[in-house]
C-alpha cells in the first residue's frame, strides 16, 4: 500500500506508469499544509495501519488536498489513479467578541445624555455608558457589596485562554481600589464558540466615587507560528458609595439645635389638634426606616396616610427545609424609593394642664436616625377665646420653614385674629366666642380698646358658669375710613 500525491492532467493519461514513479518510498508525504505519515507500508490479513495527518496552516482560511491510495495487485480498472481521499481543514485564530451588547447583556446600555437622570431611574445595580466606555454600579450603599457579571465570549472555533485584571486609573495608586473592587476569576479557558463570565464586586467604604480599569487579554498560543496582534477588551468600571437620605420635608420649623419641630397650639384639656409630618427620600438608593413616638405622658399619637401605608412592609419569616423558622422575622419597616414621600398625621390631645413635649425618632438604615421634637401645652382656664378665625392657617404658619432661637420651645398661643386684605372704605368683620368654663362664677367682660380702627360688639358682656352651658359670641370690626392701603396690627385686652 502506498500513498500517491495528486497528478497533473498529462500524468493522468499515462496513469499506470506515472503511478509507479509517484509511489512514495519516503517516511512521510507533504501535500500543501498537510503531512501524512507513514506514506507506505504492508497490512497483513485482518490487520490495520494507523496513519497520522498533521496540519500546519500558515494563515487563516480553508485548506483542501486530494490524495490517492494505491494498493498492490488491485484491479487497475478500478480508480486507475488510486483510491481517492480528501483532506480538508479550516484554520482560524482565537478572537474575543467585542460587541458591548454581548458583554453587557445583563445590563441596560445608554448614552451619556442626561446621565444623572439615567442613574436615578435605571433598574438593577448597573448600567453601561457607551459613549464613555464605562460600566457604572448604581445605588450601592456604603459598606454593602454589589456584584456585576461581564460575558467574555470566544468568537472563534478554537479554544482560547484569557487573562483578566482590574487596575487603578493611570497615575493613581492601586491601594485606592484594593479593597473596593474584586475580580473573579483572573484566568479562564473558553472553548470554541463559547463564553464564560467575569465577576466584579464593588464595596464602597466612603461616600465618594471609585474607578478602575477592567482588562480581558487574549493569550496567544505558544505553539503557533503565526504572529498576531494581542487582543484586549478594556473598559472603565466605576461606582459611588451612597448613604440613606431621609429628610423631614414638613414641618419646616427648626429648633436652635437644628432639629425639626412640630408646635401644637395651647389646647383645653380633652381637645385635640392634628399636624402633618412628611418624610422624603432625597437620596439615590432605596431607604428603609421605622418611626417611633417617644412620649412619657401619652398625649401624642400618629397615623400613616395612604403614602405611608404604601411604603409599609412586613418581612416574611425565613424557614429551613423542615418548615421551622430559621430566625426571628425582621420588624415591620417603611421603604421609600428615590423621590418618594411618606405622610403621617400627628395628634396632640393633652390630659395635663402644663407644657408637654415628646419626640418622634426615625431610625434609618445605615445606623443613622432623625429626631422630630413635639411641643404642646394643655390648660384648664376658666376664661377661653374659642372659634377664632384662621386657627388652621395659624397652625400651618407656626410650623412653616423657620428657625427658633429660644432654648425652650413653647406651644403656639392662638389668641389673635387675622383679617387678611380688606378693601378700602369697606367694613370687614370676624366672629369668635368667649366662653366661661368656671363651674360657679358669672364673669363680666369688657374690651379695652387701644385703636379706634377695630371695634368689638358687644364691648361689654357677661357669661354664666359652664354648668349653664353659656357662652357669648362677639363680633370684631375692621372699620372703614382709611384713604390708602394700610397694614395694622393692634393688641387688645379683655378685662374679666
Amino acid at each position: 500500500m502506498s500513498l500517491l500525491s495528486p497528478l497533473s492532467s498529462e500524468q493522468e493519461e499515462s496513469a499506470p506508469s506515472v503511478r509507479e514513479r509517484k509511489r512514495s518510498t519516503q517516511a512521510q508525504l507533504t501535500a500543501g499544509v498537510f503531512t501524512v505519515s507513514p506514506c507506505s507500508g504492508s497490512v497483513g490479513p485482518g490487520g490495520q495501519q494507523k496513519i497520522t495527518v498533521d496540519c500546519s496552516p500558515g494563515a487563516e482560511g480553508k485548506c483542501e488536498e486530494q490524495l490517492y491510495i494505491d494498493i498492490s495487485n488491485r484491479d487497475p480498472k478500478d480508480n486507475p489513479l488510486g483510491i481517492p481521499f480528501t483532506l480538508t481543514a479550516e484554520s482560524c485564530l482565537p478572537a474575543l467578541v467585542e460587541d458591548v451588547t454581548s458583554i453587557f447583556e445583563q445590563y441596560p446600555i445608554h448614552s451619556n445624555v442626561n446621565l444623572r437622570q439615567t442613574l436615578q431611574s435605571v433598574q438593577g445595580n448597573g448600567v453601561f455608558i457607551r459613549d464613555d466606555n464605562k460600566f457604572i454600579f448604581t445605588k450601592v450603599q456604603v459598606g454593602q457589596r454589589a456584584t456585576a457579571r461581564f460575558k467574555i465570549s470566544n468568537g472563534s472555533s478554537v479554544p482560547c485562554d484569557v487573562v483578566l485584571s482590574i487596575k487603578a486609573l493611570p497615575g493613581e495608586p492601586h491601594s485606592l481600589i484594593s479593597n473596593i473592587f474584586k475580580l473573579d476569576p483572573v484566568e479562564m479557558s473558553i472553548p470554541g464558540l463559547s463564553h464564560a463570565f467575569a465577576t466584579v464586586t464593588f464595596t464602597p467604604e466612603q461616600k465618594e466615587d471609585y474607578q478602575c480599569t477592567f482588562t480581558a487579554s487574549l493569550v496567544s498560543p505558544k505553539s503557533s507560528s503565526v504572529k498576531t496582534k494581542p487582543q484586549q477588551l478594556t473598559f472603565t468600571v466605576s461606582g459611588e458609595g451612597h448613604v440613606p437620605q431621609v429628610t423631614v420635608e414638613c414641618p419646616g420649623l427648626r429648633s436652635k439645635r437644628g432639629t425639626p419641630v412640630l408646635r401644637f397650639r395651647r389646647l383645653l384639656l380633652g381637645d385635640s389638634q392634628t399636624l402633618p409630618l412628611v418624610l422624603r427620600n432625597n437620596g439615590i438608593i432605596p431607604t428603609k426606616f421605622t418611626v417611633h413616638i417617644m412620649d412619657d405622658k401619652g398625649v401624642f399619637f400618629m397615623k400613616g396616610r395612604q403614602s405611608a401605608l404604601r411604603a409599609f412592609h412586613i418581612a416574611d419569616m425565613e424557614k429551613d427545609s423542615t418548615g421551622k423558622a430559621k430566625k426571628r422575622p425582621e420588624k415591620p419597616y417603611l421603604l421609600l424609593e428615590h423621590g418618594q414621600s411618606a405622610e403621617f398625621d400627628v395628634f396632640f390631645k393633652p390630659t395635663l394642664a402644663q407644657r408637654l413635649e415628646g419626640k418622634i425618632r426615625v431610625p434609618v438604615s445605615g445606623n443613622s436616625e432623625i429626631d422630630i421634637e413635639l411641643v404642646g401645652e394643655g390648660h384648664n382656664d376658666d376664661f377661653t377665646l374659642d372659634n377664632l378665625p384662621g386657627l388652621a392657617e395659624d397652625s400651618q404658619e407656626s410650623n412653616a420653614e423657620d428657625n427658633l432661637e429660644d432654648d425652650i420651645i413653647e406651644a403656639v398661643r392662638a389668641n389673635h385674629i387675622k383679617f387678611r386684605d380688606c378693601a378700602v372704605r369697606e367694613l370687614c368683620d370676624k366672629t369668635f366666642t368667649v366662653t366661661n368654663r368656671s363651674k360657679e362664677e358669672v364673669m363680666w367682660f369688657e374690651w379695652l380698646l387701644a385703636d379706634a380702627l377695630f371695634q368689638f360688639s358687644p364691648k361689654v358682656s357677661w357669661d354664666s358658669p359652664a354648668f349653664l352651658s353659656c357662652s357669648g359670641a362677639f363680633l370684631v370690626f375692621l372699620g372703614a375710613g382709611r384713604e390708602s392701603p394700610h397694614s395694622s396690627e393692634s393688641p387688645f385686652q379683655c378685662h374679666a
